[in-house]
């Protein structure tokens, strides 16, 4: 008991030593404090940066990486100047053969039979003023509306409706015939969608053929000062319309 009286007296004289010390130097102690904490500080820069390299190195090396070159056929190439791994074929196997006048017009001939056979299983529009399958490929139109040119996708399940070309008759006097490249694919997907698609291209075709009717009335009352006009309003709500028009002046005409 006496020799553990004893060291812990030590002990306790230690600690008071240092506690004498620490205070009066007070400001080491605060440096070997700063000094530890901008170590640690440094310590977790370096772990993050290193982890950071780690992963860029991961995701960016394919992409740095030379490439495997085949530096023995290359030689063998520019030595021999042929390539004697190239496999053997026949060119005639390749190239799809010439198709005769009479093979084509028997391949037109059975496309437009099955143009008309289309025509007996849908449903006619009554607008149309003309239907002609003609070169494998089915012709409608309205007079001086619209005229769209179809044909079949024969590969495709259902072999629905291509449409070739489609063209707005309505025009400005003088101007030539309005852009309607727009029209082809918009055509085509609800044509494919559709039941009856010889009606679905007409009810959209007639109604582009009323918008551009509209838009050209428009920019010609417009432009014109001397196109009469009158306004009608409704009391309830107070908006109003204006509604032009013309008197024996041909200013719209159709082509």
């Amino acid at each position: 008991l006496a020799r553990y009286f004893e060291e812990t007296r030590r002990q306790l004289i230690s600690l008071l030593a240092l506690i004498r010390w620490q205070q009066t130097h007070l400001h080491v102690t605060r440096q070997c404090e700063d000094l530890i904490a901008s170590l640690q500080l440094h310590q977790g820069h370096m772990h993050d940066t290193s982890s950071r390299l780690c992963l860029a190195a991961q995701d960016m090396a394919h992409q740095y990486r030379a490439p495997m070159y085949d530096v023995r056929t290359a030689v063998d190439v520019l030595a021999t100047g042929t390539y004697r791994m190239l496999p053997d074929m026949d060119i005639r196997a390749i190239l799809p053969p010439k198709i005769s006048d009479k093979e084509r017009a028997a391949l037109l001939e059975q496309l437009d039979f099955l143009l008309r056979t289309e025509l007996l299983r849908l449903q006619i529009p009554p607008e149309l003023s003309r239907i002609e399958v003609k070169g494998g490929r089915l012709i409608l139109g309205s007079d001086d509306e619209f005229e769209i040119t179809l044909s079949l996708k024969l590969h495709a399940p259902g072999r629905p409706f291509r449409v070739d070309s489609v063209q707005l008759m309505v025009r400005a006097e003088g101007a030539s015939l309005p852009q309607t490249e727009w029209l082809g694919p918009l055509l085509e997907s609800r044509m494919s969608g559709s039941s009856q698609p010889l009606v679905e291209a007409v009810n959209i075709l007639s109604d582009a053929v009323r918008i551009r009717t509209w838009q050209l009335l428009h920019a010609q009352a417009l432009s014109s000062g001397r196109v009469p006009r009158t306004e009608v309003q409704a009391p309830p709500s107070g908006s109003s319309v204006f509604i032009y028009y013309w008197q024996d002046s041909p200013v719209l005409s159709f082509e």
